[in-house]
C-alpha cells in the first residue's frame, strides 16, 4: 500500500482528507499527541512551529504557534472534546483572537502494516477558509508522512 495515498472530498463548509501512512497506529498515535512528536510536523508548508502544548485528554486544550516564511506568528488553538486512544480525536480550532471554530476529527484505522488517518474539519466559516484550512492540512499531513520516514 502506498505511503502517499490521500485523497481530498470537499463538502461545503467542511472537508476530509483520508491519508495511509506507512507506520503502525500506536506510533501515529503518539504523533498526533506529544508535543516533542507535534513540533516537527502540525504545520502548512512555509511555516514553522515555534511552540506546541497538547493536554490530550477530554477537556484538555492545545496550542500551536507558528512561524511564517514572511516572519509573521500565527497562534491556533482548541479544546478536546472526545478521545479514544489509537483511534479518535475530536477538538475545537481556532485562530488567537477568533470567537469562531471549527471541529477537526482525527480517526485512525489499521490497513495491514500501516495506518489510515481520515481528518475531517467542519463548521467553517466560507468556502475560502474551508479551501485555505485543507490545502494547510493537506501540506501539514505531508508534513507528518516525511517525519514518519526514516
Amino acid at each position: 500500500m502506498s505511503a502517499a495515498t490521500k485523497t481530498i472530498t470537499p463538502k461545503d463548509p467542511e472537508y476530509t482528507i483520508s491519508r495511509i501512512v506507512n507506520a503502525p497506529i500506536a506510533r501515529v498515535w503518539r504523533l498526533w499527541t506529544e508535543p516533542d512528536h507535534l513540533r516537527h510536523w502540525f504545520c502548512p508548508k512555509g511555516f514553522t512551529v515555534l511552540e506546541v502544548g497538547i493536554d490530550a485528554q477530554v477537556g484538555g486544550q492545545w496550542m500551536t504557534r507558528m512561524r511564517s516564511s514572511d516572519g509573521g506568528s500565527h497562534t491556533t488553538l482548541g479544546v478536546f472534546r472526545e478521545v479514544i486512544e489509537a483511534e479518535r480525536l475530536v477538538f475545537t480550532q481556532s485562530w488567537e483572537g477568533s470567537e469562531h471554530h471549527s471541529i477537526i476529527t482525527v480517526t485512525l484505522k489499521e490497513s495491514g502494516d500501516a495506518t489510515e488517518i481520515v481528518f475531517n474539519q467542519a463548521y467553517l466559516e466560507s468556502e475560502a477558509s474551508r479551501d485555505s484550512h485543507a490545502e494547510g492540512w493537506d501540506e501539514a499531513l505531508d508534513n507528518l508522512q516525511r517525519y514518519i520516514l526514516p
